[in-house]
């Protein structure tokens, strides 16, 4: 004799729903993967020089002496990581890696002051101008003199204990 009751089967119904992903990769066409990276790229520098007149206004963005007077310093502090974010978004996406390097860097100390809540205007000033140094234009630092920009800036944030030093790579 069986104690245990028959399990009823349940019956479950399921509906697909129509995806429009799915829609178009069912669909004949299209670009193979070497034509679209290649129409990417094109696209790409097509935008590279208004891109780059844009890095010279969010740097301008960036100057302390010209944040509005009587903000309050977190204010001004996000609206500097605000501009250096979108400096480092354009930099990186050109092969800019010494200008992004220090705009994370200067992201990196406005962090660090907003927290502490002070906001000493010269480190903010020496990120700028180091940034207006390496940023896109008629004279280009070379790498050595990059490098050596770099190593400063990291050297202020040693001094402000914001983070370890580290080694990285400038094209």
């Amino acid at each position: 004799m069986n104690d245990k009751p028959t399990r009823k089967a349940a019956i479950v119904k399921r509906y697909l729903v129509p995806n429009r992903l799915a829609t178009l990769v069912d669909r004949p066409g299209g670009k193979w993967r070497d034509e679209a990276i290649a129409a990417a790229a094109r696209n790409l520098e097509a935008m590279r020089e208004t891109s780059l007149l844009a890095i010279g206004g969010l740097i301008d963005e960036l100057d302390p002496p010209r944040a509005k007077p009587g903000a309050a310093t977190t204010q001004r502090l996000a609206g500097v990581e605000r501009a250096g974010n979108q400096i480092i978004t354009l930099a990186e996406t050109f092969g800019l890696a010494a200008l992004a390097e220090a705009c994370k860097r200067l992201c990196d100390l406005a962090y660090a002051l907003r927290e502490s809540g002070d906001c000493p205007s010269r480190p903010l000033a020496v990120h700028v101008g180091a940034i207006r140094l390496l940023a896109p234009g008629p004279r280009q630092l070379d790498d050595a003199s990059a490098r050596l920009v770099l190593d400063e800036l990291g050297k202020m944030h040693v001094h402000f204990g914001i983070s370890a030093q580290k080694e990285i790579p400038v094209d």
